[in-house]
């Protein structure tokens, strides 16, 4: 299973033609991916209309602590260590 990352906040049509040559078991976020709540839930939407038929397994780099994507949505959240 390929599990694959890209560039961008949107799933144009270079990303669309990608997914559907490729067909990832798996798409993984980075920061560079989420700017805001809605553009996220849009993306993540489109990712899933494009590779509908394989149901693809979704990720996020997300560790808490000083990897924290979603600090600008959610505000900080504790690190993996903190929860011990």
């Amino acid at each position: 299973m390929l599990c694959i990352g890209f560039e961008g906040l949107e799933c144009g049509p270079e990303l669309r033609s990608l997914l559907k040559e490729v067909r990832p078991g798996g798409v993984i976020f980075f920061q560079r991916n989420i700017a805001t709540a809605d553009q996220f839930r849009t993306l993540v939407a489109d990712i899933r209309e494009v590779l509908a038929e394989s149901r693809p397994f979704l990720a996020i780099d997300q560790e808490g602590g000083e990897v924290d994507r979603f600090r600008e949505l959610l505000g900080p959240l504790p690190s993996r260590a903190a929860n011990r």
